[in-house]
């Protein structure tokens, strides 16, 4: 039963018709940006070399930083020990420094003076420090 469009009343908007065709694209939309977000998440993941672990978020900014900064430190290299150990080579003001880093200490294992690395690509303090055996 309908009522005469002279009465006045609030009369509710009809009712879009729902569309599920729409719907459906709108799915699938999404289904195709989720497998391809893991797609690409697969391939940085498969980027290193097998074995290697992936290495945590502060050391990937460190390594970063360490390239970036120009205030004289630069990170030469770093080797985790243990999951609370660490060993960092850190070059700063023209000296070379081993750093041992443990739970909340840092030590200054060894120093030498930083020496540009020669056309053979070695540095030329390499073997300063050690004895021959």
């Amino acid at each position: 039963m309908t009522l005469p469009a002279t009465i006045p009343l609030r009369r509710e908007p009809e009712a879009a018709a729902s569309t599920p065709g729409l719907e459906a694209a709108w799915m699938g939309i999404l289904v195709v940006l989720a497998l391809l977000a893991a797609v690409v998440w697969r391939k940085i993941r498969m980027r290193r070399p097998v074995g290697q672990a992936p290495k945590a978020a502060m050391t990937r900014w460190s390594d970063l930083w360490a390239r970036r900064s120009d205030t004289g430190l630069a990170l030469v290299s770093s080797a985790r020990l243990t999951p609370s150990h660490s060993v960092h080579e850190v070059q700063w003001q023209g000296r070379r420094m081993l750093i041992g880093c443990a739970g909340q200490s840092m030590q200054l294992l060894g120093e030498v003076p930083a020496v540009a690395p020669d056309s053979t690509g070695l540095s030329a303090n390499m073997g300063e420090g050690s004895e021959a055996p």
